[in-house]
This record gives structure tokens, sequence and C-alpha cells, in this order.
């Protein structure tokens, strides 16, 4: 993953993605909105599920569409912070055993790819790459 563009008028970046990376974003915030257990959430994921439903359609949307091995997408910095958000809840809510199973990826590279969205957000912060 890397940030290939800035608009920072507009708050965005244009943001280079393989295949498997954007999967498991989606596959985080598929768990946030439909896999962690109601009860399990505080008044703070809850918010969470009700942001991440419509960038969980543009994830879903772009993978079903894209036949590449890598793509570049325009995110906004607040639709990047709620993949950062549900890439940690998941972090913290799915046990280490099944978390691949459940996220296409290990702990700690969801760990990695959800720094790699902070790096992404404070560029758009600080106005360069």
């Amino acid at each position: 993953m890397q940030v290939v563009d800035l608009n920072i008028a507009e708050r965005q970046a244009a943001i280079e993605f393989t295949r498997w990376e954007l999967a498991v974003i989606n596959n985080a915030l598929n768990e946030v909105c439909n896999g962690i257990p109601v009860v399990d959430l505080s008044a703070h994921v809850v918010g969470l599920r009700d942001r991440a439903r419509a960038l969980l359609r543009k994830a879903h949307r772009i993978l079903e569409t894209c036949s590449v091995d890598e793509v570049v997408v325009v995110f906004p910095r607040d639709e990047l912070r709620v993949a950062r958000e549900a890439l940690d809840e998941v972090r913290k809510r799915i046990s280490e055993w099944e978390f691949h199973a459940r996220l296409g990826a290990e702990l700690d590279e969801a760990g990695e790819l959800r720094d790699q969205v902070r790096r992404a957000i404070d560029c758009i912060g600080r106005g360069r790459r």
C-alpha cells in the first residue's frame, strides 16, 4: 500500500493497494458490520459500524469489478480513519486462533496494514507523502 497522490483541498489521497490489502480491509469492515456480536460492542464501535457500512459497499464493489493485482483507489481521510478503526477493532476482538480464517491475514499483518493506513492519514494531514 502506498500513497500515489494527494488532494489536500479535498482531504483525500489516491492510494495503490494490492487486492489482498483491499480484501483484508474489506474483511475487517465486514466483521465490524456483521461479524462481531452486538453485545460485545461499545458505543464507539456502534458508531463505527454505521460509518463502516458505506465503506464496506465501496470496497466490495472495487473488489468485485477489479481484475488486476493492484488498484489505485481515492479515499477521503474520513474513510481511511474508518478503515484504520475497523482494523484496530478486529485486532482487539477476534481471537488470534481464528483471525486468519476470518480476515485472510495474520494478526501482525493486519497490524502492519493498519499502520500503513495511519501513515496515509498522516500524509493527508501534513500535505505531503
